[in-house]
């Protein structure tokens, strides 16, 4: 069974949602339970100890969805260009280029449908302490006293001109050690981190409706 899931779920990656198919949708996805469908995220990162998901409802198509997702600024929200400065990270020009320059790993992109982001380091030091890995690599890639991270952004077209855009975010530690100091900076930091992503869906949304109304 799991031969048969990794072939699905490798087939979905490499060429993006059936054109008959909508992607699962994502509901009430609480620690390991609630998700009753793959979805891209579990390619990489099938089994965390930590996550979170949040989601919004966009006046738009997928594809201007997906644009503002690849070109949106997020700096321009002073929420979150003060997080990323506490947090050491580059404050200006936040945007997805720029993310991919500063340690995070592009794993999956299929325009107007979801991309997956990854990270390997030790997030609870200041530096991050960021380890370049390949995508290809990912999945299998773990370095003692490290931890991964996995983030996506899954775009669901409910009805012509309405999407519904979720953002989920997995982290799982690879031993006991690390698995303790993460939980104790992620008490600090998780909510700053669940503040963030919903900063970023508002913007996107702003954007894409924005558009939409000429504005």
């Amino acid at each position: 069974m799991g031969v048969i899931r990794s072939l699905r779920v490798g087939r979905i990656l490499r060429n993006g949602w059936p054109n008959a198919a909508r992607p699962p949708r994502r509901v009430g996805l609480i620690a390991n339970q609630g998700r009753f469908a793959m979805t891209p995220i579990d390619a990489f990162l099938p089994h965390y100890d930590v996550h979170e998901v949040h989601a919004i409802t966009i006046a738009g198509s997928p594809d201007a969805v997906y644009r503002a997702i690849r070109s949106l600024d997020f700096s321009r929200s002073p929420v979150i260009r003060c997080l990323f400065r506490m947090r050491g990270m580059p404050s200006a020009a936040i945007h997805l280029e720029r993310l991919l320059q500063n340690g995070f790993i592009l794993l999956t992109d299929h325009p107007d449908q979801f991309l997956v982001l990854g990270l390997v380091g030790r997030f609870w030091l200041p530096t991050g302490k960021l380890i370049p890995v390949a995508p290809e690599d990912f999945h299998a890639a773990e370095p003692a006293g490290c931890a991964k991270a996995a983030w996506d952004f899954f775009i669901e077209e409910m009805r012509p001109g309405r999407v519904r855009l979720s953002t989920e975010t997995r982290i799982r530690c690879m031993d006991t050690r690390s698995r303790k100091r993460f939980m104790l900076y992620w008490r600090v930091i998780g909510p700053f981190s669940a503040w963030i992503r919903r900063e970023m869906l508002r913007g996107i949304k702003a954007r894409v409706e924005a558009e939409v109304s000429g504005r």
